[in-house]
């Protein structure tokens, strides 16, 4: 049994399905009135020419009794189609009727001799009928070839049409004539294989969509709400108009909202294409898709969470799948070319009365138009790359850039960021000690992880949290006026008139005494210290044992410090020369600009190396902003998935040679064949789209492992 999705809008909870066997208004009258009378506080809105039914209640309901209700009315309940698939389906059923009446009269034509004037008779209604299924059946070739036009390109389907309409003509002209062959067979056999190969390739390409999307947004994106002095974490979706948010540095801004508290840039670039920051403080406003670079804001929302920008979902992914890709790119360029070759071959055909006379010409060119045809480089390009990104997503990977599949195989170096890529982001705390125990260093620390997203000043936070309630002392979260972080050193923070700083001690001591790994600075004084004990992430020996294997350059570009880099490279053995430690966000970008290497990271200073590597990878634990910069983001907290992308573009690459290759031996092939007489238009119709499901089958071939 189908049970549809339910989602809430701004109050309203809708679904929509589709119902088999709803034949007429008394159908839906039965099923409306039966709704009405088990259900309060229900919409029901039924469409019969689709047969979809909408619903819309005003508290969230059981949807799964909705269904069997109807279920138990006799019908069947299935997902909702939209009108252009029924239409699709309308003119393929359309296209079927059509060529088994005309098969079944050039069958008696083909094989019995018929008495005039009964075989001028079934010539007219085969003229009829094939009129019937160019109009209609054939609509989506016209509106193709018309878009073409317009952006005055050649299609793949004018050269089709051009095949249709010159065998139509030519045996229209032969019917009214009352002498000579007709090809209504051909056109008829031709359009309903045609339809039926394009019908599996867009099924494809909608299953590869819904994989894409049901992936990507199956966990909901969550932030920080805060109400009173209670902050809690609630899903985007949920959120309503004036609700009072946090964002801290890396995080993404859900809704349309204003600036209550904080000051910090955010980045427009997810919203306008501009790289440029913009500086905000109190009463600014900041649109959804923003980005929060540095400082922190505490902000009221203009829009109900159902608005978001992170949950456009279905745009996203149907902007990837149809985003042109290099391969595709020239392609296009190979096939418009292909088209003007064709269509000169025809021009010498009948210009020259290839064959002996120009009955036989004409015949020649219609096999030619009906069957040389690149629908190898005209669909299956993107139907490969859509398979693969949609098997990848299955497997934890989301690709953000079409470019990363393109390119990722030229790149054998790979270069990892150590914290929170290689060793889990949440780490333990060692060796603290704190040296002025007062109230304010546990106020201040317990409220960080309000503030930031980044793992050490959280990791301080839930310990002192622990530590304050383990010696029992109550704390109450200081508020901060400013919090900015600064990638690859620490964080700036002003409280009560105090200023604050936490990060390495270069950053927040001159000549301090106390040794540790990060030092907490209050009005110049070092109040604590603390080290990090670190643990690898979960499959990073696997994955790194495979890339060594395959011959990968493998590197870590760590901003920590060498002895603990070296420790994590020495248990996931690589090079000791291959480390490279204590380095800042612009030296990471040093290191990888302009060079074919791959870089994996999780953070705020790896965002500059993820716009200078060829490919960037972003782990499960990425901030915000960082994830919306990389070109593949691992959904899971594991480094495993590296492995599958490896193999996915593998496969990809080989199916995309192995669709040039049929394409062209296809095409040179079916050109010469059609220009030598060899196969005749009835031949062609039927070879021409068994060329589009074998394209469909090369290019849809095999599995990320």
């Amino acid at each position: 049994m189908y049970i549809p999705q339910v989602f809430n809008h701004q109050g309203v909870w809708t679904s929509r399905l589709s119902v088999e066997g709803m034949k007429c208004l008394s159908c839906v009258h039965k099923i409306k009135e039966h709704l009405y009378q088990s259900f309060d506080g229900i919409f029901v809105d039924i469409q019969l020419m689709n047969k979809s039914v909408e619903f819309k209640f005003k508290s969230k309901p059981n949807i799964e009794k909705v269904v069997n209700s109807i279920e138990k009315l006799g019908f069947s309940v299935q997902p909702y189609r939209n009108h252009a698939f029924r239409e699709n389906l309308v003119q393929i059923a359309l296209a079927f009727y059509v060529a088994g009446n005309v098969m079944l009269l050039s069958i008696a034509e083909y094989f019995a001799k018929i008495d005039a004037p009964f075989d001028r008779y079934f010539r007219l209604i085969c003229l009829v009928l094939t009129s019937l299924t160019l109009i209609f059946s054939a609509k989506p070739l016209w509106l193709n070839a018309y878009a073409g036009l317009k952006a005055r390109k050649i299609e793949i389907d004018t050269g089709i049409l051009l095949g249709f309409i010159s065998a139509y003509i030519f045996s229209a002209v032969n019917v009214l004539n009352n002498h000579g062959e007709v090809y209504f067979d051909s056109i008829a056999i031709a359009v309903v294989l045609i339809l039926v190969g394009r019908f599996v390739r867009n099924q494809v390409l909608e299953e590869s969509s819904h994989a894409i999307e049901d992936d990507f947004f199956q966990d909901p994106e969550y932030c920080q709400v805060k109400n009173g002095d209670e902050v809690k974490p609630l899903p985007v979706n949920k959120l309503k108009k004036k609700d009072r948010i946090l964002i801290r540095a890396g995080d993404l801004i859900p809704v349309d909202a204003k600036v209550i508290k904080g000051h910090g840039s955010i980045d427009l670039s997810s919203i306008n294409g501009e790289s440029e920051q913009k500086i905000c403080s109190v009463h600014s406003l900041i649109p959804s898709g923003a980005y929060s670079v540095s400082g922190s804001f505490e902000l009221e929302c203009l829009k109900d969470g159902a608005t978001s920008y992170v949950l456009r979902a279905s745009s996203i992914c149907k902007d990837l799948i149809n985003k042109q890709s290099l391969w595709q790119s020239k392609a296009n360029k190979i096939a418009a070319m292909f088209l003007t070759i064709l269509l000169c071959s025809v021009l010498i055909l009948l210009v020259g009365e290839v064959g002996g006379d120009l009955k036989e010409s004409i015949r020649r060119s219609i096999s030619l138009l009906l069957v040389a045809c690149p629908c190898a480089l005209g669909f299956g390009i993107p139907l490969a790359f859509a398979k693969v990104i949609a098997q990848l997503s299955k497997k934890g990977v989301v690709v953000q850039n079409m470019k990363g599949l393109e390119y990722f195989k030229r790149c054998k170096t790979i270069v990892f960021d150590k914290t929170g890529t290689l060793t889990e982001v949440n780490l333990e705390l060692s060796e603290l000690k704190i040296y002025h125990k007062d109230d304010f260093v546990f106020n201040f620390t317990a409220g960080l992880d309000q503030y930031s997203s980044h793992h050490v000043p959280k990791l301080l936070s839930h310990t002192m949290k622990h530590l304050a309630h383990d010696k029992g002392i109550k704390i109450s979260p200081e508020p901060m006026e400013e919090y900015v972080e600064i990638a690859g050193k620490g964080s700036l923070a002003k409280s009560s008139q105090r200023s604050i700083k936490l990060g390495k001690a270069s950053f927040t001591c001159q000549n301090c005494e106390h040794a540790g790994e990060v030092h907490l600075n209050i009005d110049d004084k070092c109040v604590l210290t603390f080290n990090m004990q670190e643990k690898l992430s979960p499959g990073s020996e696997k994955t790194l044992a495979s890339l060594l294997a395959n011959h990968f350059e493998v590197y870590i570009l760590s901003g920590d410090v060498k002895e603990k880099s070296l420790k994590v490279a020495k248990r996931l053995n690589i090079q000791r020369s291959h480390v490279m430690s204590n380095q800042s966000p612009e030296e990471k970008l040093s290191q990888v600009i302009g060079k074919d290497t791959i870089i994996v990271g999780n953070g705020l200073n790896d965002m500059l190396a993820f716009s200078g590597g060829r490919i960037s990878i972003a782990v499960s634990s990425t901030q915000a902003i960082a994830r919306k910069k990389s070109d593949f983001y691992l959904s899971r907290p594991e480094l495993t998935p590296i492995l599958d992308i490896i193999h996915a573009v593998n496969k990809l690459h080989k199916n995309l040679k192995k669709l040039y290759i049929f394409s062209f031996a296809y095409n040179m092939s079916a050109l010469l064949a059609a220009c030598f007489g060899s196969i005749n238009p009835l031949i062609a119709a039927i070879i021409m789209p068994i060329n589009s499901l074998i394209t469909v089958k090369i290019a849809t071939a095999g599995k990320v492992r």
